[in-house]
C-alpha cells in the first residue's frame, strides 16, 4: 500500500496559517497543512489540481 493518497481536481478556496479550505468532489472541507505532502499540486489559496495527503489521513476520512 502506498504511503500517500492523491485526489485529482481539488481547488483551494481559502487558506489559514494551519489549514486549507478545499473543494473535493463538490464538498468543501478543511485539510490541515501538516497533512499535505510535498508532491501535492494544491498547497495554497487559488491552487487547483492534485491534492496529496498521508494515506492514514485519507483512510480516517473514508476516502480509500
Amino acid at each position: 500500500m502506498s504511503e500517500d493518497y492523491d485526489e485529482p481536481n481539488v481547488k483551494c478556496i481559502h487558506e489559514t496559517e494551519g489549514g486549507l479550505l478545499v473543494k473535493i468532489k463538490g464538498e468543501t472541507m478543511w485539510i490541515p497543512k501538516s497533512q499535505v505532502l510535498d508532491d501535492s499540486e494544491v498547497y495554497a489559496k487559488g491552487h487547483q489540481g492534485k491534492l496529496v495527503v498521508a494515506m492514514w489521513y485519507a483512510e480516517e476520512r473514508g476516502w480509500v
